[in-house]
């Protein structure tokens, strides 16, 4: 599966749930395509840097400044690195994802990207990381990690 731009959608369809509301509240109502004629759901990841470049769309995006992107933008270590294809790795043993890292350079980037931030929606905010789910947006996938937490 080869990269996508910062301002394409990785196909998404409507996931009706399972029925378990333990379960059904981590979905959002999106799941990602399942790979064409097969069981498995292929995404890619990558690692963004603080050159890295995210949408400005208002809508689908992160609009043109005081957002993530804009907040303290750095990459992770390789340690961080290292854990998180592990969990990827997890992940593919016992479910029908698979990951596949690409480079994140110029306008294209994996569907998953993760990368620290300093961006807090207050000053009271104690988040530590959170990502986008599944949709009909841009930053759909991307994992954040606070670095003023």
């Amino acid at each position: 599966m080869p990269t996508i731009g910062v301002e394409e959608i990785t196909p998404t369809e409507t996931h009706e749930g399972t029925g378990n509301s333990d379960i059904d509240a981590l979905f959002s109502g999106f799941k990602y395509s399942s790979d064409v004629g097969a069981n498995t759901t292929t995404l890619t990841y990558s690692f963004a840097t603080s050159d890295s470049i995210y949408s400005a769309d208002d809508i689908r995006g992160y609009g043109a400044s005081d957002t993530e992107p804009y907040n303290g933008l750095a990459g992770v270590s390789e340690n961080v690195k290292s854990l998180f294809k592990l969990a990827i790795d997890d992940l593919t043993r016992f479910s029908n994802f698979v990951g596949q890292e690409v480079p994140d350079a110029g306008d294209s980037a994996g569907t998953i990207r993760l990368a620290w931030t300093s961006f807090k929606e207050n000053e009271e905010d104690d988040t530590v990381a959170w990502a986008y789910l599944p949709g009909p947006h841009y930053v759909g996938g991307d994992i954040w990690l606070q670095s003023e937490a």
